[in-house]
């Protein structure tokens, strides 16, 4: 059996100074602009195709398509509740199919990591981020943690169910964040660090 709380006290300042260092500052902008619908249209596009590129979830697409993309996700967010957060699992990946089904509407293909990304944004302080590290991370550990997947029927479904035991088993105590908000953002790194091929 593997220790996670050990290997998460191991990794979690290094994690938390790379959040900090390279992704604060452009996830602090995209909230901002989705959560202002009173700024100007154009400017909050803007923000989110710059954030969106940043993430590297726009690869492959011409800027209209990226512009179409990122007025998908303005949309999803203006139209939220403005009472409603995910209460568990089942909500998040119910919210991220509607999302994605929304980007498979511009264009036909597979967008989970992007729809994941997406959807943090309009809750940042419970939604999992799906990329290959991380995913590449949870396959392993989940082996040696003999945690299985509670939803099965999709790729985002598998991997959030995994995620989210994970992150329910282990403790990252906010006293060792620096004051930054959003927990689910530092586990994510954890796992991308852990995920990348030259990890030692």
């Amino acid at each position: 059996m593997i220790d996670l709380q050990e290997v998460v006290n191991h990794i979690l300042a290094e994690a938390l100074n790379l959040q900090l260092a390279v992704h604060d500052d452009w996830d602090t902008q995209m909230l901002e602009a989705l959560g202002n619908q009173d700024q100007d249209i154009e400017a909050r596009l803007e923000t989110a195709v710059r954030w969106l590129r940043h993430y590297g979830v726009l690869m492959g697409l011409n800027n209209e398509l990226g512009n179409q993309i990122a007025t998908a996700v303005i949309n999803y967010a203006d139209q939220r509740a403005d009472e409603f957060m995910p209460a568990n699992l089942q909500e998040i990946i119910n919210g991220f199919e509607v999302l994605h089904e929304n980007f498979r509407q511009i264009l036909p293909r597979a967008f989970t990591s992007l729809t994941s990304k997406a959807l943090w944004c309009c809750y940042p302080t419970i939604v999992p981020l799906y990329d290959s590290y991380a995913e590449r991370a949870l396959s392993v550990i989940s082996r040696l943690a003999q945690i299985e997947p509670i939803h099965n029927d999709t790729v985002y479904g598998r991997f959030a169910s995994v995620w989210m035991q994970m992150y329910n088993m282990v403790e990252i105590p906010d006293d060792h964040l620096n004051g930054y908000p959003y927990k689910v953002r530092i586990f994510d790194k954890i796992l991308w660090i852990l995920g990348q091929k030259r990890f030692r």
